[in-house]
């Protein structure tokens, strides 16, 4: 009765473990979540600001074709200027000139503003939730085991209590035999 008792103890203790462990993954897994759902929000971001430094990008050919346009009607005017000298004092760019190259310059600083702000912290913070991620892996891998290691020995401990009634029974049988024999 006490090796029963014991082993109802042990068994008692194991499950309250169990219980404990499966709190903890529940727990755990609730953080995977939020993880994930904070991951998405960060891919989501960094897609609409590739989006957006695409879209950048396209503006900068845009005016560069009009810089190239320009750059080609000054060659033009140039030949014509080297051609007949005159006063460079009475040289004066179109106003469509001008307004390509503050467009072109304005155009490549925001790309450039577009595609670098904010990226530090956002792959700070991704590097935070990967290992965040990888310590959640390793604490479920390590519950598991434990809830494995923890079902072995209540199977481990079942086999030995059967292992006990069976020689007890077998010791029982014999005593009620040898007392049938010797009368």
């Amino acid at each position: 009765m006490a090796a029963d008792d014991v082993v109802e103890s042990e068994r008692r203790g194991l499950e309250r473990r169990v219980e404990m462990l499966e709190r903890e993954l529940r727990e755990l897994e609730k953080a995977a979540a939020v993880m994930q759902a904070t991951l998405n929000g960060l891919v989501s971001t960094m897609d609409s600001r590739h989006k957006a430094f695409e879209a950048g990008q396209a503006l900068i050919l845009k005016s560069l074709d009009t810089v190239e346009k320009a750059q080609i009607k000054q060659e033009n005017d140039l030949k014509m200027i080297a051609a007949a000298p005159q006063d460079l004092s009475k040289v004066v760019f179109s106003p469509k000139v001008v307004i390509a190259i503050i467009s072109g310059v304005l155009t490549i600083v925001a790309g450039q503003m577009a595609s670098t702000w904010g990226m530090r912290s956002d792959i700070r913070d991704f590097g935070t939730r990967q290992t965040m991620q990888a310590t959640i892996d390793e604490k479920t891998l390590k519950l598991r085991e434990e809830r494995d290691a923890a079902f072995k020995q209540s199977v481990d401990d079942i086999k030995k209590q059967q292992q006990l009634g069976q020689l007890e029974m077998q010791n029982l049988r014999e005593t009620v035999l040898n007392q049938r024999r010797s009368p």
